[in-house]
């Protein structure tokens, strides 16, 4: 009896045992195809790069001053203050559908989105905040930040800093990624364009 009881028991913990590796290696392969995200703020855009913005804003031309010898675009009045969002793929999977969420103290937002984002690669995004006034210091008015992207297996996720600490800024080095349902309609109203080469 007690040998049959012994046996069923072993059965159970490999079947547990098995259940566990399978859903692990599932979770590792999910892994693998996600892609996760940087950001950093900048204040320039090199020549030739691209840029995202919302096509309904107008870039003045005065909006960047260009350095010929270093073949840079600087935001005009925010040279010594960081105001324009990069964001970059430091994973080795491709990230596709990508939209990135700005939520404001003054409960505004912005939205812009890009069809991918392969590793290493990295987008420049011009808050629609800073064309309303370039002297803005972007960073101080951000709430969150989020990025809503799909995997090549069609998985969606979502990654997202918020404020945190005593400095009332988002904070860069800490984000969460969760699964996510796809919202609808969600990619509307933004628009990407090149630089001038």
């Amino acid at each position: 009896m007690v040998a049959i009881v012994f046996a069923y028991w072993q059965i159970d913990e490999q079947r547990k045992e098995y259940e566990e590796d399978r859903n692990y290696e599932k979770e590792k392969e999910k892994f693998s195809n996600r892609a996760y995200f940087g950001i950093t703020y900048g204040n320039y855009v090199i020549e030739g790069e691209e840029i995202v913005y919302n096509w309904n804003y107008c870039i003045s031309e005065n909006f960047f001053d260009y350095n010929s010898d270093r073949k840079i675009f600087f935001v005009n009045e925010t040279m010594t203050g960081n105001s324009l969002i990069i964001v970059k793929n430091y994973s080795s999977a491709n990230a596709i559908n990508c939209l990135l969420k700005v939520e404001y103290n003054d409960n505004s937002s912005d939205t812009f989105d890009f069809e991918n984002l392969q590793p290493g690669d990295k987008k420049t995004i011009i808050p629609n905040k800073l064309i309303d006034k370039p002297s803005s210091h972007i960073p101080q008015l951000i709430n969150s930040i989020e990025i809503h992207f799909d995997s090549i297996r069609n998985e969606h996720f979502v990654q997202r800093w918020d404020k945190k600490g005593m400095n009332n800024m988002l904070d860069l080095s800490d984000s969460e990624i969760n699964d996510a349902e796809k919202e609808n309609n969600f990619h509307k109203g933004s628009y990407y364009c090149l630089t001038e080469t």
